[in-house]
């Protein structure tokens, strides 16, 4: 479940993250804006593989006193709340005063699927702590 929501995530980058309402040119993608990039998708991503790191190996290595499987959730749910808080503020890498009126741009398909997909990725990086089933290690 998580690496499905980590795939989500990543197809998610490459669609629009908003539309101007005059369907204007293209609409720019995470990898036209360096602060969505990191603090929604690559922090998912790289959350999802320290999850499926840290069920894969039996030992669990630490980092700074948590296990990668703990990291993970947390960055996880860092990437959900980003993607949350980037809804209210989809334009703010570019000046768009006056450009679009008073309105401001509608959220691209990229950012709705993003949403989704961060906020399952946290929801099942929690339940992977909680539920029995989902604790059990990947290989052996």
């Amino acid at each position: 479940m998580v690496i499905a929501a980590a795939v989500l995530l990543f197809i998610a980058s490459f669609l629009g993250t908003f539309e101007e309402e005059e369907g204007g040119g293209d609409s720019p993608t995470a990898w036209d804006d360096g602060n969505l990039l990191v603090s929604v998708f690559l922090l998912g991503v790289i959350g999802a593989a320290l999850i499926a790191v840290g069920r894969a190996q039996q030992p669990a290595r630490k980092v700074a006193g948590l296990d990668l499987g703990q990291l993970g959730v947390g960055f996880a749910i860092a990437s959900a709340l980003s993607a949350l808080f980037k809804m209210f503020d989809l334009a703010g890498f570019v000046d768009f005063e006056g450009s679009l009126g008073n309105s401001g741009p509608d959220a691209g398909a990229g950012m709705m699927l993003a949403l989704i997909a961060a906020l399952v990725l946290a929801g099942a990086a929690i339940a992977t702590n909680m539920v029995p089933a989902l604790k059990a290690p990947l290989m052996g």
